[in-house]
Formats: C-alpha cells, structure tokens, sequence
C-alpha cells in the first residue's frame, strides 16, 4: 500500500513506514509522514506501528517528539535499521530501547535514568546504550 510517497507494510499487527530512499527529511516529509500515521492510526485502526530508518542521514527536528505523542495515545511505536548516529542521539539513547530483533527499537514513555554522553560511549558500541527492560510500557 502507498500513501503519497511513503510506502506500507504489514508484518501482523505491525505497521511499517518506509520513506523510501530519502536520507534527509525535510518539513514537508514530516508533513506527509504525520499525515500518513493520522490515517494508519485514525482511518485504518493501527496500534503498533513502525518507521524504517536504513536510508537516514538526518532527523527533522520534532520528529521524536511526533512518535512519543504517538505514544501517549497508546500506540506501540518502534524505528526499524536506525543507523548509528541515530542511535546515538540523545533523545533515542533516553527514549527508545533494543527489542530481540536488533533491527527494531521501541519507544518507551519513561526516559532512561542514565545516559552517557557520547564521549563516554566505548569505540566498540554498535547500539544504543540503553538495556531492554523486563516490563513492556509500548
């Protein structure tokens, strides 16, 4: 299924939208991906959704604050191939946490207790520092 310009997926209960090939997102990619989420979401009854990330170089500025909205209202939300300097941002390491597939981070309404400032992170880190909890809040 596509939305304009944004491809849908279903895996189950699990709604996936690909942006396609564009590293960076403008305020007009925000626009459509929060007009496609309000119809997945509104029209099309979605609980769980995710965004796929692989071709991302760069995150509009209140794009996490859209998907923690989300959130609040209930919606299991998750990024899928977040690449590293994702992974890295502040507001992911506090909010999003690793899942059993290492592909797809999900979104979590209580922020990590702890994070370290990059220059803290070991060379070695490929994911985000945060560990999975034992209790699933999205």
């Amino acid at each position: 299924m596509r939305h304009d310009r944004i491809t849908i997926h279903r895996r189950g209960p699990l709604w996936i939208l690909d942006m396609g090939p564009r590293a960076i997102w403008d305020g007009a990619d925000m626009a459509l991906l929060r007009d496609t989420l309000a119809h997945v979401i509104g029209v099309q009854a979605a609980r769980s959704i995710a965004i796929d990330m692989k071709h991302v170089i760069d995150v509009p500025s209140g794009f996490f604050g859209m998907l923690y909205q989300w959130a609040e209202r209930g919606v299991r939300v998750g990024l899928l191939h977040p690449p590293l300097h994702v992974q890295r941002m502040l507001w992911f390491r506090q909010f999003l946490e690793p899942t059993p597939d290492p592909s797809f981070y999900r979104l979590v309404l209580t922020p990590a207790e702890s994070v370290l400032p990059d220059e803290a992170l070991p060379a070695h880190t490929q994911s985000a520092t945060r560990k999975p909890r034992s209790s699933s809040t999205t």
